[in-house]
Formats: C-alpha cells, sequence, structure tokens
C-alpha cells in the first residue's frame, strides 16, 4: 500500500508589528498563516488527521466547510492524488467554491449554515464509505496545529510573555494549548479572542455547559442560522 510521507504545510514567518506594537506599548510579533500554501492555518490539522487516514488505507476524503477547512482538504487530497467531496453551506461565497473547484475538489451546495452542512457530510459518508474529515475535533487536528509552537521555539531567543490566538471551532485553540505544553511553555498565559456575533467559547465558559448559538452573525456572514 503507498504510504503518505508527505509534509504539506510550510514554516511561516514571524514578524514584529511596530503598528500594533505602538498600540499596546509592548513588542508585538504577528505569525504569518497566510503564507500557508491555502492561506490559512488549517492545512496543518488537517493535513496531519489525512495523512494518517490515507494511511490506514483511506482514499476519498470528505469534509463540511464553509471556508479553510474544505480548501485543506482539497489541497492534501489533490496532492495525494484522491478524491475529496466538500460541503458548503448556501452562504459560503463563490471565490471559496472556485478555489475549492480549482484544486479539484467536489463541491455540493448543502443547508443555510455548517451544521446542515455537517450532518449531510456524515450521511454521505456513511452511506458511501467515505472518510469524513472533521475541521477541528480530532486529536491528530491539534498535533498538526501543535507544529505553530514548535516553529515559534525555534524563531525565539526568549519565551513569550503572552500567545493571542483566535478562536472558532477550538481546533487552533487545542493546538496551540497542545503545543505549549510539548514545549514547555505551560506557564505563557494564553488569550483567546472570539467574534462577537459567534462567540460560543464566551458563551460556554459564562454558563459552565455546552451551548448552541441560536445564530451566527459576522462581517462575513451576517444573519446565518
Amino acid at each position: 500500500m503507498k504510504m503518505c510521507s508527505k509534509q504539506f504545510y510550510v514554516t511561516t514567518p514571524l514578524i514584529e508589528s511596530v503598528k500594533l506594537g505602538e498600540i499596546v506599548n509592548y513588542p508585538v510579533l504577528l505569525k504569518y498563516e497566510n503564507c500557508q500554501p491555502i492561506g490559512s492555518y488549517k492545512i496543518r490539522g488537517i493535513s496531519c488527521l489525512i495523512s494518517q487516514k490515507y494511511n490506514d488505507g483511506a482514499r476519498h476524503f470528505i469534509t463540511a466547510s464553509s471556508g479553510n477547512a474544505g480548501l485543506a482538504v482539497a489541497y492534501c487530497a489533490r496532492g495525494l492524488d484522491v478524491p475529496a467531496t466538500i460541503l458548503i453551506p448556501n452562504c459560503s461565497p463563490k471565490c471559496i467554491i472556485d478555489q475549492i473547484t480549482r484544486l479539484k475538489g467536489k463541491v455540493i451546495i448543502f443547508g443555510n449554515d455548517w451544521n446542515e452542512a455537517n450532518a449531510e457530510a456524515l450521511r454521505i459518508a456513511s452511506k458511501d464509505g467515505l472518510t469524513y474529515i472533521t475541521p477541528f475535533d480530532d486529536p491528530l487536528i491539534w498535533t498538526g496545529i501543535s507544529s505553530v509552537v514548535d516553529e515559534l521555539k525555534q524563531q525565539l531567543d526568549v519565551e513569550p510573555s503572552c500567545v493571542v490566538v483566535s478562536v472558532g471551532g477550538g481546533g487552533f485553540l487545542a493546538g496551540i494549548l497542545q503545543g505549549l505544553k510539548k514545549n514547555n511553555w505551560s506557564n505563557v498565559p494564553l488569550v483567546a479572542v472570539e467574534t462577537i456575533g459567534a462567540a460560543s467559547l464566551n458563551a460556554c465558559v459564562i454558563s459552565g455547559n455546552h451551548v448552541t448559538l441560536p445564530k451566527v452573525e459576522t462581517i462575513d456572514r451576517k444573519s446565518v442560522v
């Protein structure tokens, strides 16, 4: 059986932002994950998961995504010369659909939001025997994302005083936490930042339980129910 040993992501630069530093009166360094082949960090975690599934025998991947996760699955599948099916909610921008198609991914537009598209992806995976790839909820996703901190360890001369991360589904946050622990930086404070209108983690922390937001309303996805 053919095995995958390819690394799909690249080491990204760490560059000081003078402007942000002036605002907070402290040096601010930015990790430029937009330099990844698909333009986001998603390639790190998803490539780790897909590579393992491929080595276990998977030869057709399926996921649900409104953007970067779908691009990552399509990119990795193309690199492995296997098909990928991406379920896209109808609120997704056309440019994402075009990019996935350019990467030879099969796009199915389904549902009004990610939850509906994901449910359909799981149904198709079960019916047709395809391998489902979660965008964020798998330990291998977190392991792949932890490589960000591995790189920071090599790029920094000193331990960071704070790490700031964005939160959507939580995979990036989990991966960075794993990376901090792996690199003996567990004492480094971590600040998780969410988008107003999609702050599910904040809602869960406040309630002390899992919370489902009634709707998501952000800059690029207004009033998605």
